[in-house]
């Protein structure tokens, strides 16, 4: 019913249900770490202890994504914002399918988003998850701007960066392609 609601929610792509399709997704998190704690402290289990808590974390992350399909679907900047939260909140037995997920989500989303969307882009370069450092890089091979440019050789040239999001943005520099780059390029390598 809840992976229905939020198809449903979804369709209707009333951009209202934004917040509250994001507060679900974190109802989903919490559910997922209590039911699982619980399942692991049960005496009498028929099925060996991981099963439960696969089962519990296959649950949640199929209702999470059919959330995240639904933000996508209903897009726009809050719609992004949202749906970069839950990159950085997944964790788990489904972390990383999850966040792959989510990845194909921020793109759609993405296509619908407004002006706003490259300046949101760049503050995500600074995130403290570097999976969101990482795609918001990816990201900003959709803009050709020197804003972008400027956040992507800021975090390039930073070596306290994650070495994953150093490379990120050097990949994203060199999709976008710009010979403006090129000076700023060559400080960054000796």
């Amino acid at each position: 019913e809840k992976i229905e609601a939020a198809h449903a929610l979804g369709k209707l792509g009333d951009a209202s249900t934004i917040d509250d399709l994001f507060r679900a997704s974190e109802q989903s998190r919490a559910r997922e770490r209590c039911e699982i704690a619980a399942s692991l402290e049960i005496p009498d289990k028929t099925y060996r202890p991981g099963f439960y808590a696969n089962r519990i974390a296959a649950d949640e992350f199929t209702l999470r994504m059919a959330i995240a399909q639904a933000l996508a679907r209903i897009g726009g900047m809050r719609a992004v914002e949202k749906l970069f939260a839950m990159l950085a909140d997944e964790s788990g037995a489904m972390a990383s399918s999850a966040q792959a997920a989510l990845k194909e989500e921020i793109a759609t989303a993405l296509g619908t988003a407004d002006d706003t969307c490259e300046p949101f882009l760049c503050t995500q370069l600074k995130h403290p998850c570097t999976q969101v450092c990482e795609y918001a890089a990816h990201c900003l091979s959709r803009y050709a701007d020197p804003r972008a440019f400027d956040a992507l050789l800021d975090v390039a040239g930073d070596e306290r960066e994650h070495f994953s999001v150093r490379a990120a943005a050097l990949v994203t520099l060199a999709e976008i392609g710009d010979a403006a780059v090129l000076p700023r390029l060559g400080v960054l390598m000796p």
